[in-house]
């Protein structure tokens, strides 16, 4: 669980193109062992997560790429030389694979995991494994509409209203995202930050109450790049959601995972360590 090498690389305008930025992930592991002084004998493979729906080697559906049915795996095979063991992931689901390893067993016995990057992912966690629902799509909790007719799907959901769009405009122009979130978790206030914090807690406060109210977790924990900024709002959010809990529930303890903007990369990388040790399928007898 410790980051021997890191590279960050803008993907800029090139994001709805799948082709070109798998050609630019393909290039990536051999520059990160070489930066590592890792042997490459040594590593045993590549695991991507990736914002969206994932199933067999596939990302289905990630809407803030405006991709859709994209084979991510066979086609990163066919660019990456030398070839490695290829897994893709949902990125909530690595950064639920991040927290519960570096918890270790029995302190994660009922946990939601909420992602919070431009857009907004969970992994409830129970006994420590993830909850997927009956097609293994749960956990799409960024879609969740915060409104009251079918037609606000489009201008206001969960991760609309709560993901890191609004900061945005307080981040220098050029500066990786993940960088300048964490520069604002340490500026002064100011009239118009102060404005974007108050509405972000808002919205935060909204969807944790449909959670809760939904889910009834023992805890939450928070992570991804957007995640450093609770701390500045944790008091008003728990204050909102207290004060709006149906009489009966408690407002579980709410948490930042310690890995910032690296929880879903770390994460990946746990989730391919522990396939290692998947034992074979046995025929049936």
């Amino acid at each position: 669980m410790r980051v021997v090498a890191k590279r960050i690389v803008s993907i800029a305008d090139r994001y709805q193109d799948p082709r070109q930025v798998i050609e630019l992930l393909a290039t990536l592991p051999k520059e990160l062992i070489e930066v590592s002084k890792v042997r490459s004998s040594r590593v045993r493979g590549v695991c991507i997560s990736v914002p969206g729906i994932v199933r067999e080697g596939k990302i289905i559906s990630a809407p803030w790429l405006n991709w859709r049915d994209v084979d991510v795996v066979t086609a990163m095979a066919e660019a990456m030389q030398p070839l490695q063991k290829i897994h893709i992931c949902n990125d909530a689901v690595a950064l639920a694979s991040a927290v519960a390893t570096d918890a270790g067993e029995g302190d994660l016995s009922d946990a939601l995991l909420l992602l919070l990057a431009q857009g907004i992912g969970s992994a409830h966690l129970r006994q420590g494994r993830v909850i997927e629902g009956a097609h293994g799509l749960g956990g799409e909790v960024g879609h969740m509409v915060m409104g009251a007719r079918p037609q606000m799907a489009a201008t206001h959901t969960f991760e609309i209203l709560a993901g890191y769009q609004k900061f945005l405009p307080f981040i220098d122009h050029g500066t990786p995202i993940p960088e300048g979130l964490a520069r604002l978790a340490t500026l002064g206030s100011s009239p118009e930050f102060d404005k974007a914090l108050d509405e972000w807690a808002s919205a935060l406060a909204t969807g944790f109450l449909n959670l809760i109210h939904i889910l009834d977790p023992k805890t939450i924990v928070l992570g991804g790049p957007l995640a450093v900024l609770y701390p500045r709002v944790a008091s008003r959010v728990e204050a909102l959601v207290a004060e709006n809990l149906v009489h009966g529930f408690e407002v579980p303890p709410i948490s930042v995972a310690k890995f910032g903007g690296d929880g879903a990369a770390i994460g990946a990388a746990a989730l391919l360590r522990e396939s290692l040790f998947d034992l074979p399928e046995l025929p049936a007898i």
